[in-house]
């Protein structure tokens, strides 16, 4: 019911009036552990704007022997003055049903020259229909540095987690994360290394001692490639060049085993 009752909504809206812009999206092609009939698959994305910061948007799956749809939505954002509001309506076919993100952004009561955002997502689906609560604080706590804090808690499950992240001046960024479940603290570095063009961030667990390291190379012509490697000898890769995106994950001792897709953005 929620389905019919969320695409009619979506229909009545750009039949209300909307300036309904042309479409763009994307087509994807994904595969894993070989490519069997039954782990290859392929799918599309497409969203229009609405006009005043409205959108709508849906994607499809398919497979050897069906096409099915994922999901759709309708999202808003809207800045008046200093206050800036984020909504959306999702409407999931996989049995997840509706949920519904809210989020607003204004300046800090507590910080000068910072912003606060607060967030949640309700869901059709979950005991208490509270999916998730977030926050977000920036700061700059003095000239050349920001620090962001970001926190979410998760009632079904009852976990939180929380993201201390702080940039020192132009290329370097230090990242530590915890996460209730399983009690994990990771710690990130990122500096940009300008004798190789590219930036450097290497990742520790504090906890178990599993360790990464990423590469990340931007080029003049807009394309990027980003590898990282860690001691669980898994290699993930990304790579991206006006309209095509292609990443995946590889086992270095069981390359058969891996996993890559393929996006080509589109639009009319």
């Amino acid at each position: 019911m929620m389905r019919f009752a969320l695409l009619a909504a979506l229909a009545s809206a750009a039949h209300a009036g909307f300036n309904l812009e042309k479409p763009t999206g994307e087509v994807f092609f994904h595969a894993k552990n070989g490519l069997g009939a039954d782990k290859v698959g392929a799918g599309a994305k497409a969203k229009a704007k609405l006009g005043d910061g409205a959108e709508v948007g849906g994607e499809l799956e398919f497979n050897a022997d069906e096409v099915k749809p994922e999901k759709v939505w309708l999202q808003y954002s809207k800045k008046v003055d200093d206050m800036e509001t984020d909504a959306s309506v999702v409407y999931n076919f996989n049995d997840e049903g509706t949920a519904v993100n809210l989020d607003v952004e204004t300046p800090s009561a507590f910080f000068q020259d910072a912003k606060t955002r607060l967030g949640m997502t309700l869901a059709q689906r979950v005991p208490g229909f509270i999916r998730e609560l977030r926050l977000k604080q920036q700061l700059s706590p003095a000239d050349g540095q920001t620090s962001t804090i970001e926190a979410s808690y998760d009632p079904p499950r009852k976990t939180a987690e929380a993201t201390l992240r702080h940039a020192v001046g132009k290329g370097t960024e230090v990242e530590l994360q915890w996460k209730q479940e399983r009690n994990q603290a990771t710690l990130r570095w990122a500096q940009s290394v300008s004798q190789l063009g590219c930036d450097l961030t290497p990742e520790i667990d504090l906890r178990s001692g599993a360790a990464r390291v990423e590469l990340h190379k931007q080029f003049d012509d807009d394309s990027s490639v980003k590898v990282d490697v860690g001691n669980d000898k898994v290699a993930n890769f990304a790579w991206s060049d006006k309209g095509w995106k292609a990443e995946g994950s590889v086992p270095l001792e069981q390359w058969r085993n891996g996993a890559v897709s393929i996006k080509r953005a589109w639009s009319f």
